[in-house]
């Protein structure tokens, strides 16, 4: 039995992502099978069931090497919107500044899932691993315009969005769901009460 699976940041919640959730419910196709906003940090890949547990695990200890010290107030910015043509479905997306650790760490990541992926899926293996945040899959080309003048009237670049999570999320029939937090981002705020509470 094989699962589908992909790895990405989730945000924390705060009045732009429920903005960009909004928008997101008015022009994005998929937004009912992916309602949490989420930037994958490699491509959706198939592995076999069985290995699910391993890949978490490594996964795992992958972020921990990556982000140790850096467990608070982690945030990614934005600069614009661009799209992406796939097919007959264009990708409205926001491009992100990458820092270079976080750059380094999805390209760990990717080639951590890659190793897991079966020999046969050569072309995702061969594929480049492009980051960005989807907020819209568009199968409709009279739509495209008015998504792109309305995002842009809404959004005021750069914005930046605190992260919540790295997870690994899997899709079961149409939909996908978090199946773990690999490395949860602790609001600075929260810890303070946690440790005042301790």
């Amino acid at each position: 039995m094989n699962s589908k699976l992909l790895v990405g940041f989730t945000f924390s919640s705060s009045v732009l992502s429920q903005k960009i959730n909004g928008f997101r419910l008015r022009y994005d196709a998929k937004y009912f099978s992916q309602p949490n906003l989420v930037m994958s940090l490699c491509r959706p890949f198939v592995i076999d069931s069985n290995d699910e547990n391993e890949l978490i695990g490594d996964l795992s200890d992958e972020l921990e090497s990556f982000l140790f010290g850096h467990e608070a107030n982690l945030s990614l910015s934005f600069t614009g919107i661009d799209i992406f043509a796939h097919g007959k479905n264009k990708i409205l997306y926001f491009n992100p500044i990458m820092p270079d650790p976080i750059e380094h760490c999805a390209e760990s990541l990717d080639d951590i899932t890659r190793s897991f992926i079966y020999d046969k899926d050569q072309k995702y293996r061969n594929d480049t691993n492009k980051l960005f945040l989807p907020i819209a899959s568009i199968f409709e080309n009279n739509q495209i315009d008015t998504a792109v003048n309305t995002a842009r009237f809404e959004f005021d670049f750069p914005l930046e969005l605190p992260l919540a999570s790295v997870s690994l999320f899997k899709k079961r029939g149409s939909h996908w769901y978090e199946r773990e937090v690999l490395h949860p981002f602790v609001d600075a705020s929260n810890r303070f009460l946690q440790m005042g509470a301790s």
